[in-house]
């Protein structure tokens, strides 16, 4: 099981949305570790992965920030992995000014 990031207007198909990254199954340990010690609604929501999701520019600009603070406070390998994909994934977004949305598959 994965949860797709896609960057595009929307996660339609007919958007042609581009699937840039997912959190994969071995990725949700490390993720809810992180959200356990950074409390905030961003790890919630990735964590929500049974729902779609969809995190505006505005939003997403808010997560760059949120996920730069965690990557300096956390020292795991796995931790930092997981940081460092979801901040790549937000930052592509953000450069391309579209939103990103996360689809279970």
């Amino acid at each position: 099981m994965s949860y797709d990031l896609l960057v595009s207007i929307s996660p339609l198909a007919k958007h042609c949305p581009a699937i840039v990254g997912a959190i994969e199954f071995d990725d949700l340990t490390p993720l809810k570790g992180i959200s356990e010690r950074h409390r905030c609604w961003l790890f919630d929501r990735l964590l929500n992965y049974y729902e779609d999701q969809s995190f505006t520019i505005a939003e997403l600009h808010k997560a760059v920030d949120i996920i730069d603070s965690a990557i300096l406070a956390e020292h795991g390998e796995p931790e930092r992995r997981i940081l460092y994909k979801i901040s790549a994934i937000f930052s592509m977004a953000i450069r391309k000014n579209l939103p990103v949305h996360g689809v279970a598959d």
